[in-house]
């Protein structure tokens, strides 16, 4: 018997053999799925090998289950945070967006708020600037209609007339403040050229007008004349109150210093030649020139000028018309 033990392995009968390589088979399958407690055996019986291989089988199958479950856990698990990476990613761009909107918006807001208040003080401006232009063109319509009011013996000064008067420098005449500018230059220009002016007369008030007639009606009566006959004749030089261009203050009587007579006379002094010559340039006429009394109702005065704006004194000079036949074609 001891030396049937001490033979090789693989001189053991057959049956003996198989189930000698099963039983180290099952201990090595045992040792490498970690099955424990079991009891140390040499021999397996023959009736229980289908068992043990039917449990290795099923163990083995057990393990690769097991293993493919978390494999997929795994792959589940890295999906679902690939998914809520992603879903952090989308939010943070869409609130990334909204805060971009939500910013343009406010830019938008206020953008338009900045445009609707630079509108509102354009249109406050353009208002202002229209009311200024507006008063500023009323003021020129007004200026333009004093400039060239008509006064004579049918048309008398209207009660609402009013202008602003002002003081000569270096003089005690009195005329309306818009002539002065022209007055000044034109009579400066004219002493430049060697020429001595002197300001007769200018602005009247209505009550030195009608002084001034009743004197003049006075002497012509003293001569034998009646009232009527005295009046006609003071009126053809002097009008009455409310009927003179000297209340307007837009009329000046000038003539030369060397000769201060209003008569015949003064029409050959080199002022009154000066004057008679380019006072259009300042914006005067000569009120009442000669062979024009049947329209003027005044006689020939060399003196008197009226003025009446650049403009209209040019065109009057040019078409050699007296006043009233200026009013006449223009208006």
């Amino acid at each position: 018997m001891r030396e049937q033990k001490n033979k090789p392995f693989n001189h053991l009968p057959g049956k003996r053999k198989i189930k000698k390589i099963l039983g180290v088979s099952v201990l090595s399958l045992a040792v490498m799925t970690g099955v424990g407690g079991c009891k140390k055996i040499d021999r397996i019986p023959e009736k229980d090998t289908a068992q043990i291989l039917t449990s290795v089988s099923v163990k083995k199958s057990g393990v690769s289950t097991s293993g493919s479950r978390m494999t997929d856990q795994l792959k589940e698990s890295q999906l679902q945070l690939s998914q809520l990476q992603l879903s952090q990613l989308q939010l943070s761009q869409l609130q990334e967006t909204q805060l971009q909107e939500s910013q343009e918006q406010t830019a938008d807001k206020q953008e338009k708020q900045n445009v609707t208040k630079q509108n509102k003080k354009q249109d406050n401006l353009s208002a202002e600037s229209q009311k200024q232009d507006k008063k500023k063109a009323d003021q020129i319509n007004r200026e333009q209609s004093d400039l060239l009011v008509l006064v004579n013996k049918e048309h008398p000064l209207s009660e609402d007339y009013n202008v602003k008067m002002k003081t000569l420098e270096n003089s005690d005449k009195v005329v309306a403040e818009m002539i002065i500018q022209d007055l000044q230059d034109m009579l400066a220009d004219g002493t430049k050229e060697g020429l001595r002016f002197c300001i007769a007369s200018a602005y009247r008030s209505s009550e030195r007008q009608q002084e001034i007639l009743d004197a003049d009606i006075r002497k012509l009566t003293d001569k034998g004349m009646t009232d009527e006959e005295a009046y006609e004749q003071a009126t053809r030089t002097v009008m009455p109150a409310g009927y003179s261009e000297h209340e307007t203050g837009l009329a000046v009587d000038i003539v030369a210093l060397s000769n201060q007579l209003l008569d015949d006379s003064q029409e050959n002094t080199p002022e009154t030649q000066w004057l008679q010559e380019n006072c259009d340039q300042y914006g005067f006429i000569l009120r009442y020139p000669k062979g024009k009394t049947d329209i003027t109702g005044i006689d020939y005065e060399s003196w008197h000028y009226r003025y009446v704006g650049k403009e209209a004194a040019a065109y009057i000079k040019k078409h050699d018309l007296t006043f009233e036949e200026y009013l006449e074609e223009k208006i």
